[in-house]
């Protein structure tokens, strides 16, 4: 049964392009289209951070970006292709993370990398349940519970979560990367919950998680 006094909101995306929201009232989802020019194989990536001021006005884009990755598969140079709309540091976002990437060594080439940046108003307790990767909804979730140490004060909490999945489906870790306000439990609750969460299968990766808690 999930509690009134708790609203929550999802942004679900693969590790690679996952962007840290400074705030929960809206959430993010990048979806990445990744295109080798030639023979680059990444390793490891790094997921770009969300222009702030585009954040605060739901400012939505994409960037293209290309890299090149020498014999021992460090990127020696990166360029923006494209960004739009223009202005907004979603171009300057993405490479920036990019660069952070490391690659294979023994092959050599350019890579290719396009970030869509996506912010939308989440939705509140009872009219949608979180979704999964693919946008359908989780079933058999347990809501967040309100943090009895809040309740004295009628506390509004908001909680940023960065949750690792299985590819069976199952939450393999949770990392509270923000709480709001801090020592109130908000954040213990809310990776508590989440990390019960059952994903679809063959969905690995990482992704953040918002969640917002109203007075019962």
């Amino acid at each position: 049964m999930k509690p009134l006094g708790t609203r929550i909101a999802i942004a679900l995306a693969a590790a690679l392009v996952l962007s840290v929201a400074p705030r929960a009232t809206a959430h993010v989802e990048t979806q990445v289209k990744e295109e080798p020019a030639a023979v680059a194989e990444p390793l490891t990536r790094i997921p770009p951070d969300y222009p702030p001021s585009a954040l605060r006005r739901a400012i939505g884009g994409n960037a293209v970006v290309l890299v090149y990755v020498d014999e021992k598969g460090a990127i020696t140079r990166g360029v923006v292709l494209n960004e739009e709309p223009g202005g907004e540091g979603f171009g300057a976002a993405t490479l920036r993370a990019v660069k952070r990437w490391t690659f294979k060594a023994g092959k050599p080439g350019q890579y290719v990398v396009e970030h869509v940046f996506k912010t939308e108003t989440p939705s509140r307790a009872g009219e949608a349940p979180p979704t999964d990767p693919a946008g359908q909804p989780l079933a058999n979730y347990t809501a967040p519970v309100y943090p009895q140490v809040a309740k004295a004060e009628m506390l509004r909490g908001d909680v940023l979560l960065l949750v690792t999945v299985h590819r069976d489906g199952h939450v393999k870790k949770v990392k509270i990367l923000k709480e709001t306000p801090a020592n109130y439990g908000f954040g213990k609750a809310a990776a508590a919950a989440v990390s019960t969460w059952p994903f679809p299968k063959h969905s690995p990766g990482d992704y953040q998680v918002p969640i917002h808690f109203e007075p019962p």
